[in-house]
């Protein structure tokens, strides 16, 4: 199970940081939370992922950042389809002082069409820039 976790999120972040958008909304399994900080915003949609994904991407970009690196820190046992996983993320930046690492959990399950993102909770977050940008979109929602 640790490899095909490893290698979904290998490849959601390159997908991510190539702006292959729709490859990473169709692993959600809508309507879902996204914990930032002290409460959750819930994606409805698609196009709502979409529209936070875009933003996050345009903010590493801005940063500088090339590539996001999954180190998985803990893999939960399987609980029937449940699969909970904590995961440290290392952002690559051209500029050392621009590289940041941030930690989430993810409440995957494992179905037919392969592993779904069923809530995402955000441990440490390396943006903060993020978050009016984020709360506005939750508003918005």
């Amino acid at each position: 199970m640790f490899t095909r976790v490893a290698s979904h999120l290998r490849n959601r972040a390159d997908w991510l940081m190539s702006g292959q958008f729709d490859r990473v909304t169709a692993g959600y399994r809508y309507p879902f939370p996204v914990w930032l900080g002290a409460g959750p915003v819930i994606v409805r949609t698609p196009a709502e992922a979409e529209s936070m994904l875009v933003l996050q991407r345009a903010l590493y970009l801005k940063r500088g950042v090339f590539a996001l690196v999954p180190r998985i820190a803990a893999l939960e046992l399987p609980r029937g389809r449940g699969i909970r996983v904590w995961v440290d993320w290392e952002e690559r930046a051209q500029s050392p002082e621009e590289s940041r690492c941030a930690s989430t959990i993810y409440y995957l399950t494992a179905e037919s069409a392969g592993l779904m993102i069923e809530m995402v909770q955000n441990l440490t977050l390396t943006m903060p820039e993020f978050r009016p940008h984020f709360a506005s979109l939750a508003l918005s929602a």
